[in-house]
């Protein structure tokens, strides 16, 4: 006679419970790690909310830069027929413009991202995280 696989029902019909799911190393199951998650304190939400319009914002500043970079800086010169002397001052006109521009843009980025948004986000977000951390509240 072989074996009853664990899968078919005993010869008598009754059917056999199924074996509860072994438990983590830890001692917890699944559940009762989910059940430990805690909810957001009403600072937390505050901070988050705060957090992502911070981040909002700095990505409007950066999309706005870039629009801004992109409307500044001048068109390529045209050097088709152009003579040898002509062609060296226009490239360097070229070159003199696109430096204002990209200066520009990326004084305004260091002034208003760099200095000003940035520190106040990971500010937000080191609260964040550093909150709750090393707490054991039940």
């Amino acid at each position: 006679m072989t074996e009853p696989d664990e899968n078919q029902a005993p010869p008598d019909g009754t059917k056999q419970p199924k074996p509860l799911p072994p438990k983590d190393p830890i001692g917890e199951s699944r559940n009762d790690q989910v059940r430990m998650r805690r909810a957001l304190t009403g600072r937390q939400r505050a901070a988050l909310g705060l957090a992502v319009g911070v981040g909002l914002t700095i990505v409007i500043v950066l999309v706005y830069l870039g629009r801004d970079l992109s409307l500044r800086s001048p068109a390529p010169p045209s050097l088709l027929g152009v003579p040898s002397g002509d062609l060296k001052e226009q490239l360097e006109a070229y070159a003199k413009i696109s430096e204002i521009a990209l200066a520009r843009t990326t004084s305004l980025f260091t002034t208003i991202v760099a200095s000003a948004l940035l520190p106040v986000f990971t500010s937000i977000v080191g609260y964040l995280f550093g909150t709750g951390v090393g707490r054991n509240e039940d």
